[in-house]
């Protein structure tokens, strides 16, 4: 019979314990039955009416355009991040800047990522420092690394505030940092900065009371005209005097207003602070979402996927990128500007014409020793085949170009089958792709580092299924395995091709499905699908010719220039199968002008 131990009343009573009490004396106390933080004696404490952040709340309601930044010493994030969040998932600030997050590798960022925000991040120890900067994803913003200082922990971001670039300067010194060096360093970086920006902010706890004359920072570097728009202590820490470590100086505090600071009850000793931009930014429409019931299998790899990796994130929907030193935000100009970005990117490399192509080809011969009577070539399709791969495509797949949707090609099946394997067995007969089936959507995909950097997105369409990362490491880990159970040596040579796949020369890569045994008219099918080709954004109905570099040319070169030089509202889908229709009843001739004849050479 299991028994549970008596405890007596005192046992839930703190008061009976005079030290408990007395270690309690200075902590602002909870009234559990108003839900807020009662004022201490001192008037550290000063949180009412139940919300934490009704005086954010307020101000966001009285400027419901404005851009609102809040700093806030945290001391340790990792379990105050839920209540921390609020703030952000209500847009009640566009930037937060969080100090002494206590974060190290062990806590991945997309645990502390959240929708339509981007975060830069930087660690000391698990122990003590490191910041985190949100900035909702709709501003302009990118980490300059380069400017950030070295002895005191920031993070240096560039922002972009009603056309103004505005360097804001997350900073954390802690207090054993020697105040001379942390001056030193400030001032040697703000001289930096300065270089590339005329509005400046510094925001964070220097742990330098700016009340003291003596250690006022603003007399060290008042050669940026800095001034602290914090004016009230933001420091209430435990038998010592209020103190103002907390600060926001800034050298165009003429854009800036109502500065304040309040209690939210999440540190421990230290209030939020914040300020408010003047000029109303333009809204972005949230999206409107339908509740649909309880969890369901396609919710478990969004929930599971940020302990595990941080890949793909981009923290926005909407791109905004830079590009000759101008904010774009339209998204029909970003468009075009990733367009053009894709369709040139392999322009200047990959073109080695010293290449030891033929050795090259010669060694896979002889690996394969191909025989030409038994050669690779497509075979016929049948309705069967056709039905098999219209019923294994994912509903869940996106529409193309052409509109046709998964559901819809599922649903009449048996009535396009018949005709879909004619079409494919005429197209393995001529050797020839059609040209409406070369039109691709590309999709850019935040891959690493400066969002604002067009050259850090990659363009995706399409993928093998099955296959990725995982099954390839799988494989090779398979091979080195048997290869040591067969006492054999194992080696690898990691290498990272930058733009491996925009820089394939097309000639080539036909040139050794050659020696690896293609047939004649299965090479001139896949140099027809390799050919001619055009790509669209996703976001956008203006389609960009793709001028191949390599292989041959159907869609020559004078062509493409015509159609990318004609004015966007006639580069629209609908008319460019009409354009090409009629660029391919051109004869072979070449015009004889200055413009074509330079591209022919």
């Amino acid at each position: 019979m299991c028994t549970l131990p008596n405890f007596t009343d005192s046992f839930f009573n703190i008061s009976d314990d005079p030290d408990l009490e007395e270690s309690q004396s200075g902590l602002p106390s909870l009234d559990l039955s108003s839900g807020s933080i009662v004022n201490n004696p001192d008037g550290t404490g000063d949180v009412t009416d139940g919300d934490p952040f009704q005086e954010l709340s307020d101000t966001r309601g009285i400027y419901p355009k404005n851009v609102i930044m809040s700093y806030l010493n945290i001391n340790s994030l990792r379990y105050k991040f839920s209540e921390l969040s609020d703030i952000l998932r209500q847009t009640l600030v566009v930037i937060l800047i969080v100090g002494e997050t206590k974060l190290n590798d062990i806590f991945n960022q997309s645990l502390f990522d959240v929708s339509g925000y981007r975060s830069y991040r930087k660690d000391r120890t698990g122990k003590g420092g490191g910041l985190l900067f949100y900035i909702n994803s709709n501003i302009p913003s990118r980490r300059r690394e380069d400017l950030e200082l070295s002895l005191v922990e920031s993070i240096v971001v560039e922002v972009t505030v009603n056309d103004r670039k505005w360097a804001v300067v997350g900073i954390y010194s802690p207090p054993s940092n020697n105040k001379n060096a942390v001056y030193d360093d400030l001032c040697s970086n703000l001289d930096k900065i300065s270089i590339h920006y005329d509005h400046i902010m510094v925001v964070g706890d220097l742990n330098v009371d700016m009340k003291d004359e003596t250690e006022n920072i603003l007399t060290k570097c008042d050669v940026f005209d800095f001034k602290n728009l914090i004016r009230t202590p933001t420091c209430f820490m435990k038998n010592c005097t209020p103190s103002l470590v907390d600060v926001i100086l800034c050298n165009s505090n003429t854009l800036l207003f109502n500065t304040f600071c309040f209690n939210c009850g999440l540190s421990d000793w230290h209030n939020m602070i914040c300020t408010v931009f003047k000029g109303k930014l333009t809204q972005v429409p949230k999206e409107k979402k339908r509740c649909a019931g309880g969890p369901k299998s396609k919710d478990f790899w969004p929930t599971i996927k940020p302990f595990l990796s941080n890949k793909g994130k981009s923290g926005h929907n909407n791109i905004i990128l830079k590009e000759n030193d101008d904010i774009v935000s339209d998204q029909t100009d970003v468009s075009n500007i990733f367009n053009e970005f894709y369709v040139n990117v392999a322009s200047d490399i990959g073109n080695d014409e010293n290449g030891n192509d033929e050795f090259v080809l010669a060694n896979i011969r002889e690996h394969t020793k191909s025989d030409v009577n038994n050669q690779f070539h497509f075979k016929p399709a049948t309705p069967v085949s056709i039905e098999k791969c219209i019923k294994s495509i994912s509903l869940k797949k996106a529409t193309g170009i052409d509109g046709v949707s998964p559901r819809l090609l599922r649903a009449c099946c048996e009535q396009v089958k018949f005709p879909l394997c004619n079409l494919f067995n005429h197209c393995i007969r001529e050797n020839s792709f059609p040209d409406r089936l070369k039109e691709a959507q590309v999709v850019p995909v935040f891959k690493k580092k400066d969002p604002l950097n067009k050259e850090n997105y990659r363009p995706v369409t399409a993928f093998r299924p099955g296959f990725g990362c995982q099954s390839t490491l799988m494989r090779i880990v398979e091979d080195w395995r048997k290869a040591l159970d067969n006492h054999e040596y194992v080696a690898a040579i990691p290498m990272d091709l930058s733009k491996a796949f925009g820089c394939l020369p097309h000639d080539l890569l036909i040139r050794k499905l050659e020696a690896y045994g293609l047939g004649d008219g299965a090479l001139k099918l896949l140099s027809s699908y390799l050919t001619s080709r055009s790509q669209q954004d996703r976001k956008a109905d203006i389609k960009r010719a793709n001028t191949v570099k390599y292989g041959h040319k159907s869609f020559s070169f004078e062509a493409a220039r015509v159609w990318n030089s004609l004015p966007n509202e006639f580069r629209r889908v609908e008319n460019f199968s009409e354009f090409k229709r009629l660029i391919h009843t051109w004869d072979d001739q070449i015009c004889q002008c200055a413009i074509c004849l330079s591209f022919a050479e």
